[in-house]
């Protein structure tokens, strides 16, 4: 990366290509050297890392070019999050916590169960709990066992949903089991 020195400290981004660009009449070498840059006005840029923050309060953005005891660096800005932002991303995380319950859900009971299953209830509800045989006894505890995971799954997505922040990692079976 590379800017262009204007004046007062100041400078923009700047690249080879916009050199070229705007010194049609110039030959240059494929990799011209600082010095020759320097002619132009152009500098190479140090990119500084970027500083620690928390990815759940704030972000980064680059902050503009600086010289620096002669040299031109860019870092970085530590900028909070927007109520609107924290709000979004509240969202989208309480999002990402419901598609994993469900996700989970169907990997039990995927659609097409669970409307078969809901299709049997009713018919072993017609017939009666007292008329029920023993086989129709064992589906009905075989349904009523796989409504129950359901529900666990459920109240554990409504838990990490209350969550704040929601963990990283709430897709692992910690918290879902």
């Amino acid at each position: 990366m590379y800017v262009r020195a204007l004046d007062a400290g100041r400078a923009e981004i700047y690249s080879l290509a916009r050199l070229h660009r705007d010194n049609p009449n110039t030959s240059f070498p494929k990799r011209p050297s600082d010095a020759l840059l320097a002619e132009y006005n152009v500098y190479p840029v140090t990119m500084l890392p970027s500083p620690p923050y928390n990815r759940d309060t704030e972000h980064l953005v680059q902050a503009e070019p600086a010289l620096v005891d002669g040299k031109w660096v860019r870092g970085w800005t530590v900028v909070p999050l927007t109520a609107e932002e924290l709000a979004q991303r509240r969202a989208a995380a309480i999002s990402a916590v419901k598609h994993e319950a469900s996700r989970r859900i169907l990997s039990i009971a995927p659609d097409y169960k669970q409307r078969n299953m809901l299709a049997r209830s009713a018919e072993l509800l017609r017939i009666g709990e007292a008329n029920l045989t023993q086989e129709q006894r064992d589906e009905v505890l075989a349904i009523e066992l796989i409504w129950e995971t359901v529900q666990m799954i459920r109240a554990k997505s409504d838990i990490i949903e209350a969550m704040d922040p929601i963990p990283p990692d709430y897709t692992d079976d910690t918290y879902w089991t």
